[in-house]
C-alpha cells in the first residue's frame, strides 16, 4: 500500500515515529565513551598525571584555567570538576583507558589535561599543549598520545 493511501492519522504516526528513531540515532552518535591514553617512552619513564574531564557548555572554566594553578593542591577548578585521573610512570601501563558517557549529561566537550614535567607557559584553551579539548561528537572512542611536549589526538 502506498504511503499516500494511509489515513492522515496513520501517516502522522509514521512520520513522528520515523523522526523519533532518527533523533535517537543522532543522540547515540553524540557521546564519547572511551578515551585511550598512551604514554610515549619519555612520559612512561617519568611520573605524569593526566585528568580527563567532561565539560558542560555552560561552565568552561577548566578550558581557560592556568594549568600551573590547576595542578596546585586544593585547586578549586580541579577539585570542582568531575574528572578521572590516570598516572604514568615506572611500573604503570603505557596505555590506559578511561570510560565514561560524556555527552549523556550535557557535556559538550571532554578536556584532557596532563601534568607534564618541564617548563611550559600557561596558555588558554587548546593553545596550551598540555590541554586537549575534544568535542563529544568527535567519535565514540578517541586515542590520545601523551608526550613530553604535549597531548596529541591520534587520527585514524
Amino acid at each position: 500500500m502506498k504511503y499516500s493511501n494511509y489515513p492522515v492519522f496513520f501517516r502522522n504516526i509514521l512520520t513522528i515515529s520515523s523522526m523519533t528513531a532518527l533523533a535517537a540515532g543522532f543522540t547515540a552518535c553524540t557521546s564519547l565513551h572511551t578515551v585511550n591514553l598512551t604514554a610515549d617512552h619519555t612520559v612512561a619513564s617519568s611520573s605524569v598525571q593526566v585528568d580527563v574531564v567532561g565539560v558542560n557548555k555552560n561552565d568552561k572554566s577548566i578550558e581557560t584555567a592556568p594549568l600551573r594553578q590547576y595542578w596546585q593542591p586544593g585547586s578549586p577548578v580541579r577539585s570542582n570538576s568531575n574528572m578521572s585521573t590516570v598516572r604514568f610512570g615506572p611500573g604503570q601501563n603505557q596505555t590506559q583507558t578511561i570510560e565514561g558517557n560524556w555527552g549523556g549529561k550535557g557535556e559538550s566537550e571532554v578536556v584532557v589535561i596532563a601534568d607534564l614535567p618541564g617548563a611550559f607557559q600557561d596558555m588558554p584553551g587548546a593553545a596550551d599543549p598540555r590541554r586537549l579539548i575534544i568535542p563529544v561528537s568527535k567519535a565514540a572512542k578517541v586515542d590520545v598520545l601523551v608526550t613530553s611536549g604535549g597531548l596529541i589526538l591520534q587520527q585514524k
